[in-house]
């Protein structure tokens, strides 16, 4: 199933516009092309503001390093390092 990348609804994978907002959905030779997900997630607090994510089986983020502060013991997480 894919999702409008624009407002977020479902729409079917033959569908070529999205049902709730009218935006065009991407083609890839005659074939709607699924789009991610959207997460699921809240953001907490007023002057230091944390954002919790709820990720679903198969979903990935990324981040800058050092902006990881924690995780549950359900998620696995790579690190890669990189530069000259």
């Amino acid at each position: 199933m894919a999702f409008c990348t624009n407002c977020g609804s479902q729409v079917s994978d033959d569908s070529r516009f999205c049902a709730s907002c009218g935006k065009p959905m991407a083609v890839a030779s005659g074939a709607v092309v699924a789009v991610a997900q959207p997460l699921e997630y809240t953001i907490q607090g007023d002057n230091l503001q944390v954002v919790r994510v709820r990720l679903k089986p198969g979903q990935e983020i990324y981040a800058e390093a050092g902006k990881m502060l924690y995780k549950t013991a359900n998620v696995q997480w790579d690190s890669r390092m990189t530069g000259g």
